[in-house]
């Protein structure tokens, strides 16, 4: 079981990356989707710009992430011509 949050046109807070993370969707107090330069470790919460509901548990315990990461897949899409 899947779930997908399409964009709800509230904002255009759609990618972020800095030293320490990259995110995609914010507003609304959290990134949809956040993943650690380490790209070991990941979280989640309700954003505005995908309405999403689920939360995935980014801070640590310790040195040992809550979320940990198995596998990292791209993909990039060129548009138009």
């Amino acid at each position: 079981f899947i779930d997908t949050y399409k964009w709800t046109t509230r904002n255009n807070y759609f990618c972020f990356a800095d030293h320490e993370k990259i995110a995609m969707g914010g507003g609304g107090g959290g990134f949809g989707f956040v993943v650690d330069a380490d790209l070991h470790s990941c979280g989640s919460s309700p954003c505005d710009t995908y309405g999403n509901t689920s939360t995935l548990d980014l801070n640590k315990e310790g040195n040992a992430p809550v979320s940990r990461i198995a596998n990292v897949e791209l993909w990039s899409f060129q548009l138009g011509n």
